[in-house]
């Protein structure tokens, strides 16, 4: 059950498009005086009578867009299982949830009407415990109610700092005509409203990151909605700092790419203009080879490294034939044990798969076998190979780390850093034919 539901101070039952009843709150227990259970496949219908003056139009007529109001006047009743009746005003809206039509009937009873307790007061208690902030405001948008986590979030010292206040005092500036449009929608036309997110300010002029979800209430027997918030500002933070980051990265790319390339061309030429055919001349071409390597690899991790902005569905299979193909591998096979499909960017995956193949085929020894397979939360690659020894299996991910004499240690480094901006991890384990397997959670 959708929690906008279960946290509702007012009686509320969910039916599927049938009019059927699928879900009831704890306050529709307490109103009705019976387990929700009892109420499964009853048909609304069934639950709600209406008499007298009552509109006769079908429950399950209402439209996706219109709101509903019953009631009110000791014309509709709620029929308990014990026999009992209660009359009440009802609410009825329709939501799609999870793609499916819903019909959400909120159920207030009449003044002087039905079983006398004092569930509302019982639910202020729990509202006042609970860790998340939560305000209830009128149809004019002031706050009626608020708990001590609200006034910890709002930075004053107790809830009656903010009773009585304009919640759009609270609001960013540049969010409040939103938030007037949020106390209609939600007061007036009976509308929930979920994963909302707003800028709050506390009582010192400093700016929360909020996401909230806000329904229709009643307090003291009026109209009003209730809101718990959720605090997200350290999130919003962290992605901030990671576009700062992402920024960093990017530059630090430009600076491989032009500040070291040009050099690079420049001696480059002047070497292939060069008739000398010494050792010497030997040596630089050789050092300008590497250099132009390092450079490569260097520019992919500061690329690779950033969350891909666009992904669509990849087939494992069909972008491994294609990364095997770029890559050296005489004398090796490959083989596949999945048809697998991930959400990815396709030529970072590709980038990642050409640099294991490569890892595999330089240092897995001759007549290798490197397979292609489906684990138990995404996909693995293992080979046959020599394998990698466990004390050096955390630390070969890491740049410049390498267990060959003449390896310069970014191939894995890439392959961590790609997967790591999918939000994969990868674990490097002994294959079962004694090589090196990489397992991918992907899921």
């Amino acid at each position: 059950m959708s929690d906008v539901v279960e946290l509702s101070p007012d009686p509320m039952l969910v039916a599927d498009a049938a009019g059927d009843v699928v879900a009831a709150n704890e306050a529709a227990e307490r109103l009705l005086d019976c387990d929700g259970s009892t109420l499964a496949d009853v048909s609304l219908s069934t639950v709600l009578r209406t008499a007298g003056t009552a509109s006769e139009e079908p429950l399950t007529a209402l439209s996706s867009e219109e709101v509903r109001r019953l009631g009110g006047d000791g014309t509709v009743f709620a029929d308990c299982p014990d026999g009992g009746a209660i009359p009440v005003e009802v609410t009825l809206a329709a939501a799609d949830v999870d793609g499916e039509r819903r019909l959400i009937a909120t159920l207030r009873q009449e003044r002087g009407g039905g079983r006398s307790d004092d569930s509302e007061e019982r639910y202020r208690r729990l509202l006042e415990f609970s860790p998340a902030p939560i305000v209830i405001f009128d149809d004019e948008g002031r706050l009626v109610y608020a708990n001590q986590a609200a006034a910890d979030l709002h930075e004053v010292d107790a809830p009656a700092d903010l009773i009585g206040t304009s919640g759009a005092e609270f609001i960013h500036p540049e969010d409040r005509e939103a938030a007037r449009e949020q106390v209609e929608r939600v007061v007036e036309e009976g509308e929930a409203l979920e994963g909302v997110h707003r800028r709050l300010l506390t009582a010192d002029g400093e700016t929360r990151h909020v996401v909230f979800s806000s329904f229709p209430a009643s307090f003291d027997g009026e109209p009003a909605g209730q809101i718990v918030l959720s605090d997200v500002t350290e999130l919003k933070e962290r992605e901030r700092e990671l576009e700062r980051q992402n920024e960093h990265l990017d530059r630090f790319a430009s600076i491989v790419s032009h500040d070291l390339r040009n050099p690079l061309s420049v001696l480059n030429g002047s070497l292939e203009l060069t008739d000398c055919d010494d050792e010497h001349v030997e040596r630089a071409r050789r050092a300008t080879d590497r250099m132009e390597e390092l450079v490569d690899g260097l520019l992919t991790i500061a690329r690779q490294g950033t969350t891909p902005e666009e992904t669509t569905p990849v087939s494992i299979p069909d972008v491994a034939r294609r990364a095997w193909e770029t890559v050296d591998t005489t004398g090796a096979d490959l083989v596949f044990e999945t048809d697998a499909t991930v959400d990815a960017d396709e030529s970072r995956v590709r980038e990642l798969l050409e640099n294991l193949f490569r890892n595999a085929v330089e240092h897995g020894g001759d007549s290798l076998t490197v397979t292609v397979g489906e684990g138990p939360n995404g996909v693995f690659v293992a080979d046959d190979g020599t394998g990698i020894p466990p004390s050096d299996r955390e630390s070969v991910f890491e740049t410049g780390v390498s267990t060959a004499e003449d390896g310069m240690g970014l191939g894995l480094a890439i392959v961590d850093e790609i997967a790591e901006a999918h939000g994969w991890t990868v674990t490097l384990i002994e294959s079962t034919e004694g090589g090196a397997r990489f397992e991918f959670a992907c899921a």
